[in-house]
């Protein structure tokens, strides 16, 4: 069931005089005895029970005694100048007071234009606002359809013992507005008789206090622009409309693309009326369809897979180990050496890498790890003679890749005499006596810093 404020629909209406402006004259109070029927004041409109459903009116001229002239309680109807009106129960907020007749009912009953059709889908909805007076409000404002009237109870105000096609479950607080309630139904017998009412007795019924203050009188509601109509279901999507559940790879979009269907409306989840709608995130997502007052409503869960990296490729020294930590975890996830830890602790040269088996996606990613030597042979001696050999300052690495040092030289003195960044074995010396020299290297890459001393023979 729906409850929504919109606007009056113009389709063919099966409801004669369903407006009630056909009347037969004017009421002046609320009807009291059960003997005076609503059918003696609006045309093709009648109580089937005991209960006495009231008409109502617009008139200029406002007595205190006329109780049923709708100016006299600052109300317009909804079209036109009259409506009708019911109480739903004669319970104060659940409490039934000295003197209040338990389940009491009041309905209005109507003979439609012509019978409804086997198997035919049908909105129903009227324009439904609270008296003002009325400070308790109830749901279970129902419709009932039936094949002939319905005089089982005519001489009692206990709720008719049918179970209607349409009920709404919502309680109905409006009084600053008309709202309009309903619902659809597929008709599965040929009726020809409608029942607007409450047909469920106190204890199955939810008594609230209403929102306006200082009120203390029983469930009583206005109603007016009674339709009944056939709606195309074709026009509906079909259930299940959004498709299976999904799941996506990362930065994978999902977009849903609803059919452009005139006069169906759609409502997601977050208020969006898009007819593509585009998924990105997990989440459960779903879609009110509404044709009149049809609605179907689907639910489509979506699973976005969580991506992850492994660190950019790596340099490090033989004596360190790496601790490699993904951006993110998933259990499923298998390191290629098929252990599943959070991390994998690796001290040899390689490709690493991270998968996670979907079955959808391609999650996987890889990082190279290169272990070098850090710590070098460094002489201290050579002998720049020109002979040929040992003529340079050769640092040997200690593996095939050769890192790259920053070269300081000093004197006995500390003075500077000679300086390269990056070192290329190259230093023989230059003009510099014979002596001992001192000399730092320096590489920022592996945190490394080594210092010594190197003679020079001439």
């Amino acid at each position: 069931m729906w409850l929504t404020v919109t606007q009056l629909a113009t389709a063919q209406n099966l409801v004669t005089n369903g407006d009630f402006e056909q009347s037969f004259k004017n009421p002046c109070r609320f009807i009291s005895d059960s003997k005076v029927n609503i059918s003696d004041y609006l045309v093709d409109w009648r109580s089937p029970t005991k209960g006495t459903s009231d008409p109502w009116y617009t008139s200029d001229t406002i007595t205190d005694y006329c109780t049923q002239n709708l100016k006299g309680i600052g109300y317009l109807a909804h079209s036109g100048t009259r409506c009708a009106g019911i109480y739903t129960a004669a319970i104060v907020n659940g409490v039934l007071h000295l003197g209040d007749e338990p389940n009491y009912r009041e309905y209005l009953q109507t003979k439609l234009r012509k019978p409804l059709q086997k198997g035919q889908l049908y909105t129903v909805e009227v324009y439904c606002r609270r008296h003002p007076y009325a400070g308790t409000i109830t749901n279970n404002l129902g419709f009932y359809f039936s094949v002939g009237s319905t005089n089982a109870t005519m001489n009692s105000w206990l709720p008719l013992p049918v179970k209607p096609q349409i009920n709404i479950e919502q309680t109905i607080d409006s009084f600053k507005e008309w709202v309009k309630i309903g619902g659809c139904f597929v008709a599965d017998d040929k009726y020809d008789y409608l029942t607007i009412g409450n047909f469920f007795d106190d204890k199955h019924t939810l008594f609230q206090t209403g929102s306006l203050p200082n009120r203390g009188d029983y469930p009583y509601y206005l109603l007016d622009d009674v339709v009944v109509k056939e709606t195309p279901v074709d026009k509906l999507p079909k259930p299940r409309f959004l498709g299976v559940d999904s799941t996506l790879c990362p930065q994978q979009t999902l977009t849903i693309r609803l059919p452009d269907v005139p006069e169906v409306t759609y409502k997601w989840q977050d208020g969006s009326d898009a007819l593509n709608y585009q998924i990105t995130r997990s989440g459960s997502y779903s879609v009110v369809a509404q044709l009149d007052q049809c609605v179907v409503k689907d639910t489509l869960n979506v699973v976005v897979e969580k991506s992850f990296r492994l660190p950019a490729d790596t340099t490090l020294c033989n004596s360190e180990r790496l601790l490699i930590r993904p951006t993110g975890s998933d259990s499923r996830a298998v390191w290629s050496d098929g252990s599943r830890d959070s991390t994998l602790t690796v001290s040899e040269t390689g490709v690493y890498w991270l998968r996670v088996p979907t079955g959808h996606c391609n999650l996987a990613d890889s990082v190279k790890v290169e272990f070098v030597g850090c710590n070098p042979f460094i002489p201290n001696v050579f002998t720049p003679n020109g002979d040929g050999k040992n003529d340079f300052f050769v640092i040997d690495p200690d593996n095939e890749k050769q890192i790259d040092w920053h070269i300081t030289i000093l004197n006995r003195w500390g003075g500077r005499v000679y300086e390269a960044n990056p070192y290329r074995n190259n230093w023989n010396g230059g003009n510099l006596p014979a002596g001992v020299y001192y000399y730092l290297l320096d590489n920022r890459q592996y945190n490394r810093r080594v210092k010594g001393w190197v003679t020079i023979y001439r």
